[in-house]
């Protein structure tokens, strides 16, 4: 007999951990889990609950007798969450305070692909994105949107299972999605290239549209590709810069015209801004008012001097377009 006491902390997910320790060690025999609350009030609810959460942990991870089975197992506890994923045999557990803290986490680089598994109370209010994370499969690019009256809702789960989310205004199906395939693209044709007789395997892009068809969500397969369709504009381009151990930073391209960190320095987005808005001013001027989008971004090759640039993952590459994108459209939307 093991008696544990626990006083402090998050002493449920302690607990929770210890036994996926245990059970490590020996998947194929998973232990019959019993739990008794003392609790007058909701006592047998609470037992239940917490019966019910350690069965769904223990099968998620030890699915088949075997295991642990690489996977990160979100719970939500009181608008806290809790991501709970093995490191070889050792279980581990990361504690964030906000759902944009989670999905700033499950953005983040991995080193081998771990899909998301929500527990059955986790994000209830968030069905979309539990269809999108039901769908990831391993060793492609996955766009996923949600449609729902003149806003849209996108995510991008990469070749590892980062899930990267943001929402955006849109008037046109067309221009959602045709600059964002185009950059994925790009990407994809570069890092190709660079792995010469080692190509990613199965690498590509699949399009996903998320629906609601009788009272359930899922992501359905829309195999048009817009990438090729012409848009109004001019390309605009980022290559990054990195000094040192400084941040990156990035010199942009708009069309033929450069913008260098070196020349412009902290006035380098302004300028950029200033120069887009003035081409549309004397050539569209029926069309001054739409995003700017950048189609092509070029990271450093010492950006993580661990990892080699044709393994920087999809997800960083989205994080620095996005940064750029809300600098650059908060620029023209200020007109400075």
């Amino acid at each position: 007999m093991s008696l544990q006491h626990y006083a402090a902390g998050d002493t449920l997910i302690q607990c929770l951990k210890n036994v996926l320790a245990s059970v490590a060690g020996n998947p194929a025999d998973l232990p019959g889990i019993q739990v008794h609350s003392h609790n007058r009030g909701h006592g047998a609810a609470v037992a239940r609950r917490v019966q019910e959460l350690f069965g769904d942990v223990l099968r998620a991870f030890f699915a088949g007798g075997v295991g642990p089975h690489p996977l990160r197992y979100v719970i939500e506890m009181d608008r806290r969450y809790f991501l709970l994923q093995f490191s070889g045999q050792e279980p581990g557990f990361v504690a964030l305070d906000s759902f944009a803290s989670l999905m700033a986490h499950l953005a983040l680089p991995q080193e081998h692909y771990l899909p998301v598994v929500f527990d059955r109370c986790a994000v209830t209010d968030e069905p979309a994105l539990r269809a999108v994370c039901q769908a990831s499969e391993p060793d492609s690019i996955q766009v996923f949107y949600h449609l729902r009256s003149d806003q849209a809702r996108l995510w991008v789960v990469d070749e590892m299972g980062s899930v990267t989310r943001w929402q955006q205004p849109v008037s046109n199906r067309r221009y959602l999605l045709t600059p964002l395939l185009r950059f994925l693209e790009n990407l994809l044709e570069r890092r190709l290239l660079r792995q010469g007789d080692m190509p990613m395997a199965g690498a590509g892009i699949q399009c996903l549209e998320v629906v609601q068809r009788a009272g359930n969500w899922q992501a359905e397969l829309r195999p048009e590709h817009d990438a090729g369709s012409t848009l109004p504009g001019l390309e605009v381009q980022a290559v990054g810069v990195q000094e040192g151990g400084g941040r990156v930073r990035f010199d942009l391209f708009c069309g033929e015209h450069e913008f260098t960190v070196q020349e412009y320095g902290d006035q380098l987005i302004p300028a950029v801004a200033h120069y887009i808005r003035s081409l549309r001013q004397n050539q569209e001027k029926n069309q001054e008012n739409y995003p700017v989008y950048l189609t092509d971004l070029h990271l450093p090759n010492d950006l993580d001097p661990q990892v080699y640039q044709r393994d920087i993952q999809t997800s960083q590459y989205l994080y620095y377009r996005s940064m750029l994108e809300q600098s650059l459209n908060r620029a023209m939307d200020s007109g400075g």
